[in-house]
């Protein structure tokens, strides 16, 4: 898919009313359709031409789908594989064939590793959950032979807040507030962050945008004066996560 329709060698309009969802979450309709040339023996077609894309975008499947890998260096074809579901296979004898055994030998990894590699490829699943699947790299493990730090982190359970009994009676006299942020995809605005300000009593949320998180002090200035000037009176406690963002 690109947005540049001089790229197009040829071209035709879309006539099925279609449609990409692109960064933004917004629906852009696709003008055309047709074949780019990006070198003298490749034609890539069909392309979609969908003129609010920001960037070029190009599916390494539909490329490869009648293309062999080749070693760069040597010009050599190492491997043919067929695409199945999003995924390649290799066929296992004409790999072997090609590669001499010190390769084959020096791509090996150790039991360790490769259940590590599997923990990760299938998104940190539990080593009870990694057991019932791959029996054979599970066999001699236990649960004090596999450690993760990304799920050490991810998964460490926080401490929960006593549950107090204090309600605030009138408007404006306790303030939860939060940032969140960077986003990795900016808004229209390019703002990556937001603050809330939630008001305990009437549970009014306020939120604002912000570029970078050190605005956070001059946008709680301008909610605190907003507080004085529209409702005629202040904000008497403020309650964050400690951040050093707001002073």
């Amino acid at each position: 898919m690109t947005d540049a329709h001089h790229l197009f060698s040829t071209y035709s309009s879309c006539v099925d009313n279609l449609k990409v969802e692109i960064a933004d979450g917004t629906l852009s309709p696709v003008a055309s359709k047709g074949s780019i040339h990006i070198s003298e023996s490749i034609t890539l077609n069909p392309v979609l031409h969908v003129p609010n894309l920001s960037c070029n975008l190009l599916s390494i499947s539909q490329l490869t789908k009648k293309s062999n890998c080749s070693d760069l260096s040597l010009g050599k074809t190492i491997g043919s594989a067929k695409e199945r579901e999003g995924l390649y296979y290799f066929n296992k004898t004409d790999v072997l064939g090609q590669c001499p055994p010190t390769v084959c030998n020096y791509a090996s990894y150790p039991k360790d590793n490769e259940l590590l590699l599997w923990h990760k490829r299938m998104g940190h699943p539990s080593f009870q959950y990694l057991k019932h699947l791959l029996l054979s790299l599970c066999s001699n493990k236990t649960l004090l032979d596999f450690q993760c730090e990304v799920c050490e982190l991810a998964k460490h359970h926080w401490a929960s807040f006593p549950k107090s009994k204090y309600k605030p009676l009138i408007p404006f006299t306790l303030i939860h507030s939060g940032l969140w942020g960077p986003s990795r995809t900016p808004n229209r605005t390019h703002k990556k962050w937001f603050i809330t300000f939630i008001d305990d009593h009437t549970r009014l949320c306020w939120v604002y945008l912000l570029t970078n998180k050190t605005e956070v002090r001059s946008i709680f200035m301008n909610f605190h004066s907003m507080i004085q000037t529209q409702f005629h009176t202040k904000i008497q406690t403020l309650r964050t996560d400690n951040g050093t963002e707001y002073f």
